[in-house]
């Protein structure tokens, strides 16, 4: 809605701040967590599907809201947007968490136990924040969602500067939805069968691979 409504600079970095960190960044946390924590057997899996999400997004909504855009008007977009937000995806997670077998107590020892749970999990995360090789972790797989990020956002001047049409990371980026999913299937049933420890490594490896084949000026790399 703010973004609907921005009449300047100051609002626009306020709106693209919000949209960032509570919309893409925040939302798709919550959603991982939230299937890393209900499901204890499969949670690999469980990750996998829940993150299907992003390359249904990817694949689907570009078209869907650029076609809004041109139809509609960029500002009626982002108001459609957020009515979607607040009248179909707010009360569809608060259904969604009801449903949840621990989201209620039944009586004052399930109370207790979750107060105790919630203790060990404190002093879990108290552990993690003194432990150095979790801020190397950080190190490593922080840069990743920025390098995506940037490359989508630069899309064009990629495109340009080594002459490439526009359509190139266009229908790039379809394939590049269709191979995440693929991918998302098969890497939870890898976490769940090895380990996420044993993987960690794997995507930054996978990514710089990946990100090196830009390099090239054939309009192919891009795929």
């Amino acid at each position: 809605a703010l973004t609907a409504m921005i009449g300047s600079a100051t609002w626009l970095a306020l709106a693209l701040f919000g949209l960032r960190f509570f919309g893409q960044g925040l939302s798709a946390n919550v959603g991982t967590v939230n299937a890393a924590r209900w499901f204890h057997h499969n949670r690999g899996k469980a990750i996998s599907l829940a993150a299907l999400g992003f390359p249904i997004g990817e694949a689907v909504l570009p078209i869907i809201v650029t076609g809004s855009a041109v139809t509609l008007g960029w500002r009626a977009t982002w108001w459609i947007l957020a009515a979607v937000g607040a009248l179909g995806f707010i009360p569809l997670a608060r259904a969604l968490a009801a449903r949840h077998p621990q989201s209620e107590s039944d009586n004052a020892e399930e109370e207790a136990d979750e107060e105790r749970e919630e203790e060990r999990v404190a002093e879990k995360r108290r552990s993690i924040l003194r432990d150095g090789r979790f801020y190397a972790m950080l190190g490593m797989m922080g840069p990743l969602p920025f390098v995506m990020t940037g490359i989508i956002f630069f899309q064009a001047t990629l495109a340009e500067q080594r002459e490439w049409s526009g359509a190139i990371f266009a229908t790039g980026f379809l394939v590049f939805a269709v191979v995440r999913a693929l991918c998302s299937l098969s890497a939870g049933a890898w976490v769940d069968r090895l380990g996420a420890i044993r993987l960690l490594a794997l995507p930054s490896f996978a990514a710089a691979f990946g990100l090196g084949f830009l390099l090239r000026p054939e309009p192919v790399f891009a795929y």
